[in-house]
């Protein structure tokens, strides 16, 4: 099926990292869209790396976006900020084409993942990243999913070194020196009795976030009566859904489309 294209820059003159790719159908036939939100610790990444998923999501009929968000942002509360505009650009993109009630979905890996849970679990403004305003016209997501998800941020024993490194420097603050913004980092602290429903992709050969972040979010998801469906893929490695050419791949392609009828 064909598409279009078009990329949308938050600012005038263009800052770097703060800007949506948006690929639209040239059918439009389901209902729910997709919002994707890349990884790369934080520090790293680009929002083209799920251009190959969104053009398969495109064959099928789904509009979709994936968002960038500032590289060398002071802490993550400000990527998440950016993240909020991209979503509100997005949300007025969906009206343009119609679609004035839209169910999004939104789908990030590793850091893309820790700040897609806090996006989707938390409203414009309750992070305190400054985006109140934003509130006003906001669609919470109808659903999540997240590979390579971690869903605390308070450091854990046997932490993988680099990670714990990276989530020191995205928190602007050690963790001795402010244990509460770890805390306010840890998506595991937002889920309540409006979450939407939540899938966790677990790699097999998962070496960053342990499968008990997996399944300490999903007991809390079930205390408060909230779906939570959790698989492991194997073999895969960290950060494996990029592309939907591997075995793997196609098999965690296909969860998706299950998991959001």
């Amino acid at each position: 099926m064909a598409f279009s294209f078009k990329s949308i820059y938050y600012d005038c003159p263009i800052q770097p990292n703060r800007a949506l790719d948006i690929f639209v159908p040239k059918e439009i036939t389901q209902k729910k869209s997709f919002f994707f939100i890349h990884g790369g610790g934080w520090r790293n990444g680009t929002r083209a790396v799920y251009h190959k998923i969104m053009e398969q999501l495109c064959n099928r009929g789904f509009v979709c976006a994936s968002a960038d968000y500032n590289l060398r942002a002071k802490n993550a509360f400000i990527q998440i900020a950016d993240l909020r505009v991209g979503y509100d650009i997005y949300l007025q993109e969906l009206a343009n084409l119609g679609i004035e009630q839209p169910e999004i979905v939104v789908l990030g890996s590793s850091a893309g993942a820790h700040l897609g849970l806090l996006f989707t679990l938390t409203t414009p403004g309750q992070l305190n990243e400054g985006q109140e305003e934003l509130a006003k016209n906001f669609i919470p997501p109808a659903m999540g999913i997240f590979q390579a998800t971690p869903t605390y941020f308070t450091p854990w024993e046997d932490i993988f070194p680099g990670i714990a490194t990276s989530m020191t420097d995205i928190a602007g603050v050690s963790y001795q020196d402010n244990p509460q913004v770890y805390e306010q980092l840890s998506p595991i602290t937002y889920v309540n009795e409006n979450s939407c429903p939540i899938f966790l992709m677990h790699a097999s050969d998962e070496h960053m976030f342990p499968i008990w972040h997996a399944k300490n979010f999903q007991k809390k998801m079930q205390e408060y009566n909230r779906i939570c469906q959790i698989k492991t893929y194997t073999p895969a490695e960290h950060g494996f859904f990029y592309d939907v050419t591997r075995r793997v791949q196609k098999e965690a392609f296909n969860d998706i489309l299950d998991f959001i009828k």
